[in-house]
């Protein structure tokens, strides 16, 4: 991508764009779209997640049936959750953003095409996972319909039974007793509901990346410097002052570099800290009550097999949000490695640069990481321990 590009209007992040802009919650869309959309959206997802709240709260002392309330009820919830996100840190994904634009503006040779690697990385990405995912939520809910499509191509002597993917409490007879406006209304915000989900998850993907492309950058930087300073040592070009002050200089350029990409992580972990937290924490309670309604029913062929589905989705939804944190400490880390190994002891390094490279050292050490509000790391070390609580928990259940 050339420099006079605008990246943000480019492919890097077009699911996220085209995900988010329909609803008001693209950071950069005009204010009076932002707020139309936005108004548009909410008094949409609150149409169906009312009557899923009074549904439950109708059938509360039946355990099964409320039970069988509450996914979608806490599928509605996650997205507003999300939509709140983006609406209260709207000024920290603008200054992100920002930030983006300026390094692929000033970033040039060998950095810019490692920002557009990783850029490219997260978008090949966010692709499989923004298809995987309203694909799943298209064919979860178009199965409703089977037995509608059924009678009119192969038509029995009586009706199908209707498969009932939401239950619904109206409090208006004429509208409850209407199947098709019912399942039809509940099909349509779970796709703009999933949209907005897949929206900010891909956008969190695509920060990620652009962090773990600056500390690539200062990886490669201080290679480059310590290797062109070696060269010049051989040669014995490094001996005058002059040359010296130039090494130094490139150092702290290095310095420089290294502390706007500790910055920028901090601020993808400040932006996303909370609702990491909330959705995690939701998602498990989502994956629990699943997994229980998997077990109810498990001589309900059909009705397993959508649970099934839905309970693979919410891991590879965790897994999602597992998979940048872990790639910001990796690569927060290397740059630790990097600094080992450029041998900064070395004798024809000055005592103010190698003071300089071991204080880098020493802040690299600490990596930089998503958390869930500071008390959830993630990384793939704690998504492989909720991966086996969650089957053991399901073992447990199958076997009672």
């Amino acid at each position: 991508m050339k420099m006079k590009d605008n990246v943000l209007d480019g492919p890097y992040y077009v699911y996220s764009k085209n995900n988010l802009s329909p609803f008001g919650m693209w950071p950069l869309q005009s204010y009076k779209k932002k707020v139309l959309l936005r108004t548009l959206i909410y008094l949409g997802c609150n149409s169906v997640f009312i009557p899923h709240v009074c549904k439950a709260y109708e059938v509360r002392n039946n355990f099964q049936y409320f039970f069988i309330c509450i996914p979608s009820v806490i599928f509605y919830i996650h997205v507003m959750l999300k939509m709140a996100c983006m609406i209260l840190n709207e000024d920290k994904c603008k200054e992100l953003f920002k930030q983006i634009k300026n390094d692929f503006e000033i970033y040039t040779g060998e950095s810019l095409r490692i920002l557009n690697k990783y850029a490219e990385q997260a978008r090949k990405v966010n692709r499989v996972y923004v298809y995987y995912f309203m694909g799943t939520i298209v064919a979860y809910n178009t199965l409703a319909f089977m037995p509608l499509f059924l009678d009119f191509l192969v038509p029995l002597n009586e009706t199908r039974p209707r498969i009932i993917t939401k239950h619904m409490k109206y409090n208006i007879k004429r509208i409850e007793n209407n199947y098709f406006v019912t399942t039809l209304h509940g099909y349509v915000f779970n796709i703009l509901g999933m949209m907005v989900v897949v929206g900010f998850d891909s956008l969190l993907l695509s920060y990620t990346q652009h962090a773990c492309a600056l500390f690539q950058v200062v990886r490669n930087e201080l290679k480059d410097t310590i290797d062109k300073h070696e060269i010049e040592v051989t040669s014995h070009a490094a001996k005058d002052a002059n040359s010296r002050d130039v090494f130094y200089q490139e150092v702290v350029k290095v310095i420089i570099k290294h502390k706007h990409a500790i910055e920028f992580a901090d601020l993808v972990e400040s932006t996303y800290a909370v609702t990491n937290l909330l959705v995690i924490g939701i998602t498990l309670g989502f994956i629990t009550l699943v997994e229980f309604e998997t077990v109810q029913h498990k001589d309900n062929r059909a009705l397993g097999i959508r649970f099934a589905i839905i309970t693979i989705v919410e891991l590879l939804h965790i897994l999602f949000h597992n998979y940048p944190g872990q790639r910001i400490k990796d690569h927060s880390l290397r740059v630790h490695q990097s600094c080992y190994d450029c041998e900064w002891y070395r004798e024809g390094i000055t005592d103010e640069c190698k003071k300089l490279l071991s204080f880098m050292m020493l802040r690299s050490q600490k990596p930089s990481c998503l958390t869930g509000g500071g008390l959830y790391v993630l990384g793939m070390e704690n998504y492989a321990t909720i991966l086996k609580a969650s089957l053991s928990y399901f073992t447990f259940l199958s076997s009672v």
